[in-house]
């Protein structure tokens, strides 16, 4: 996780390090980071993925299953155990897809508390784009424009930035285990198919696409299990250089799929084995993105979101600053905010706050953080139009 450009962390003794820790709560795993301080870095001690299919258990109606409930549960036990210890504030809880789509995720937040001590906080699609930008910025070097995206289970996110500032974040819902279901629910894998599934999928990415017309993309990278599994294909059995995805590669795996026509054959490609079942739909969407963003080259990134959050939440102890608070600060300042009537409407606020918070069970600070970032910019929409 070292890289030179990292904004520098405090220097600690060693016996005075935090430690902190990082949980993603994916829709096809759980993935879970911890790491400790050392030499101004964050230094990873242990990662722990576990598959759960949490969004294969989405039912039509929109409600989370109750196996896919349990099986959510399990893995939250499994990482209560390695947490066992760290204090509240050094660890961060989010979840995504699935469970900002799950109309029961009320039910699956009640019993998770039972199993986890830290809350669970359910990101909105913008949010996971703009951790996951930061998980790859903390983590690599060079300058220039970076198009980032991230192919999950139940959606795929797209980040256009320049060093540590996003500059355009979209969350779109498509991603390997809903395609999985919609396009390729039986094991027989046809051309007509994969077609079908590439459509769909560029149609969901053309507005994306336009607005990044006005960019000029210098790095492209990938995050997520699928394009890793990808990456590490195209290397041992194209010889592709370590670490990238050709475009011309992805066809050829394409055209591979069909030929072997059903899943069951798919060992025979050389790819992890926890990949196959969503593999078709995994290689139409990153052929589309591709093809849509004219990207000839992916390059495989191995931070995302996990790392995201880690290091903004080390940050936020340590140095005592947010990055969206500094965010906030610099929308005010850039658009006149009227600082002292932006203190009045805080103040109305945080008033009425102090009435209802606890009918409503809106303890801790972060709903008075949120309520004064509102305040600071509820002048700025004026300004802008």
């Amino acid at each position: 996780m070292k890289s030179s450009h990292i904004p520098q962390l405090p220097e600690l003794p060693e016996q005075e390090a935090p430690h902190f820790a990082a949980l993603d709560l994916g829709s096809n795993s759980f993935h879970l980071i911890t790491a400790r301080l050392v030499n101004h870095d964050l230094q990873a001690v242990q990662k722990f993925k576990q598959k759960v299919g949490l969004g294969a258990g989405l039912k039509r109606n929109g409600y989370l299953s109750e196996k896919a409930i349990n099986r959510g549960l399990d893995a939250l036990k499994l990482c209560a155990q390695r947490l066992e210890g760290f204090p509240s504030e050094q660890v961060k809880v989010v979840a995504t897809h699935t469970l900002r789509e799950a109309l029961n995720s009320e039910l699956f937040l009640a019993r998770a508390a039972e199993v986890l001590p830290y809350p669970i906080a359910i990101i909105s699609g913008h949010e996971e784009a703009r951790l996951i930008y930061h998980g790859v910025a903390q983590t690599t070097a060079g300058t220039g424009q970076r198009l980032v995206v991230d192919i999950g289970g139940g959606s795929t996110e797209i980040i256009s930035g320049h060093g540590f500032e996003t500059d355009y974040l979209a969350s779109r819902s498509l991603g390997c285990v809903t395609y999985t279901e919609r396009f390729f629910n039986t094991p027989r894998v046809t051309a007509k198919r994969f077609k079908k599934a590439l459509i769909a999928a560029r149609r969901e990415l053309e507005p994306v696409a336009q607005a990044l017309r006005k960019f000029h993309h210098q790095h492209f990278f990938g995050t997520s299990g699928t394009i890793k599994a990808l990456s590490l294909w195209a290397e041992k059995q194209a010889g592709a250089t370590l670490g990238t995805i050709p475009l011309t590669e992805l066809y050829r795996l394409r055209d591979r799929c069909i030929e072997l026509e059903h899943v069951q054959q798919f060992s025979q490609l050389g790819v992890d084995e926890a990949r196959i079942p969503l593999l078709a739909a995994g290689v139409a969407i990153l052929i589309a993105i591709m093809e849509e963003f004219e990207i000839s080259v992916l390059t495989a990134h191995d931070a995302a979101l996990r790392e995201g959050v880690l290091y903004e939440l080390a940050d936020s102890r340590l140095n005592h600053r947010d990055v969206r608070q500094r965010t906030i600060e610099s929308l005010a300042t850039r658009y006149f905010v009227d600082r002292a009537q932006a203190q009045r409407v805080r103040d109305c606020a945080l008033d009425m706050l102090a009435q209802v918070r606890e009918n409503w069970e809106q303890r801790g600070k972060q709903p008075k953080v949120f309520l004064s970032w509102s305040s600071l910019l509820h002048e700025v929409g004026l300004q802008i139009n």
